[in-house]
């Protein structure tokens, strides 16, 4: 980091990454008034666990491109965009792996 800036811990970035992953999860899960029942009775708890887990490595994924977002210039660009782009990409795959046979045929 430059001039001494202060690094925010990877659990922070995590955590805020999972609490965005559930978020989108419910808005789905919860946004859904006459679910198949052939999805069964617990069928919100998949894409719940799994988008979760996946804004989680969005958050570390965006952790990990600290130093890059720092350095200034046109590396500071290319970071944001590339956090941004792997934050949205993880989020997606999240979707398709979480709604899988329920939601998302």
């Amino acid at each position: 980091m430059k001039n001494g800036a202060k690094r925010t811990p990877i659990w922070i970035k995590a955590g805020l990454g999972a609490v965005t992953g559930f978020a989108v999860a419910c808005f789905f899960a919860f946004g859904n008034d006459n679910p198949d029942p052939a999805w069964g009775d617990y069928w919100r708890a998949r894409p719940l666990l799994v988008l979760t887990l996946a804004g989680a490595c969005g958050g570390i994924w965006i952790y990990l491109l600290d130093n890059l977002r720092a350095s200034g210039s046109w590396k500071m660009v290319l970071g944001f965009f590339l956090s941004g782009l792997g934050f949205l990409i993880g989020i997606w795959m999240g979707i398709v792996a979480g709604f899988h046979g329920t939601m998302w045929n």
